[in-house]
């Protein structure tokens, strides 16, 4: 009887990720978005009000939510390309899986890593 792969939350050993390129082109986001967190921070330790430490956390909020979009979105497209270029009914079936459990908030990597 065969080992069967679980899938995981974490990607196999030594995985690449083959359409990483767009994910390294959100770096100056991620920048600007520390900045924003060390501003926010500045504000608390400067015993600035509230309300204006709410207003930055919501600044940070929805320039994550940005940032988690831009990579979700980059995701989808290769997900989708991969499904509509195989010719294997197991790595449709198996790609078609991932990209319901992205979709449902379930980041959950295929038991082939790919």
């Amino acid at each position: 009887m065969g080992t069967t792969k679980k899938n995981s939350k974490k990607p196999p050993a030594n995985f690449v990720n083959p359409h990483a390129q767009s994910n390294i082109e959100e770096i100056p986001r991620i920048l600007k978005i520390q900045g924003q967190i060390e501003g926010v921070k500045k504000m608390i330790e400067s015993k600035r009000h509230c309300y204006e430490v709410i207003h930055q956390i919501r600044a940070v909020h929805a320039a994550l939510r940005s940032l988690e979009s831009n990579i979700l979105e980059n995701h989808i497209e290769h997900i989708l390309s991969e499904i509509i270029e195989s010719k294997s009914t197991s790595l449709k079936s198996e790609k078609t899986k991932d990209l319901l459990n992205i979709l449902k908030g379930k980041c959950i990597i295929s038991a082939s890593g790919n």
